[in-house]
């Protein structure tokens, strides 16, 4: 099995750029149905999920809005409670379906937050698409409504998901 190192520590893959590919293409397939004649609007959650989300929309093959925002809750591979929105939403989301966008549910603190922050805004509806869930991991009344894979165990790295900045530009998931 492959493996790479970032600051000192091994990690293994556990899922290939053909897995992503494939399961990115069928939650284009499941969003561009359930929205059959509707224009959502994407929210693209920086920096990490910039990855999944262009894969998502190429293999939408349609025409969307996206806005970004950015908000972080880690400092290398520790998770800190307070979330820090250095990009806030800018969006104007009232009335509109929004998709928030995510490359990992953890906790779920931060989607629970982006979440509550659009349906005060005025959200018509808000959905989540993430790319990895850690389900037994989670702490907040969350549920993703579009998963690429659940997953338990450490900390990941590859295809978006990263260490201290590196690591994002690998095609496949690696975990701790």
């Amino acid at each position: 099995m492959k493996t790479v190192v970032f600051n000192g520590e091994r990690y293994r893959k556990i899922i290939s750029a053909s897995q992503i590919k494939k399961r990115v293409k069928e939650l284009a397939d499941e969003i561009k149905a359930d929205y059959e004649g509707k224009q959502p609007l994407f929210v693209c959650m920086l920096s990490g999920a910039a990855i999944f989300t262009a894969d998502l929309m190429r293999a939408m093959d349609s025409d969307a809005y996206i806005s970004f925002i950015k908000c972080s809750s880690y400092d290398g591979t520790s998770r800190n409670e307070q979330l820090n929105f250095s990009i806030p939403l800018d969006a104007d989301v009232k009335g509109k379906d929004i998709i928030i966008i995510e490359d990992l549910i953890d906790s779920g603190h931060t989607m629970f937050e982006a979440k509550r922050i659009a349906l005060e805004l005025g959200a018509a509806s808000c959905r989540i698409a993430v790319l990895i869930n850690k389900p037994g991991n989670v702490k907040y009344d969350i549920k993703a409504d579009y998963v690429g894979f659940n997953i338990s165990g450490g900390f990941i790295v590859g295809n978006g998901f990263d260490v201290d900045g590196y690591g994002r530009g690998l095609k496949d998931i690696y975990q701790k």
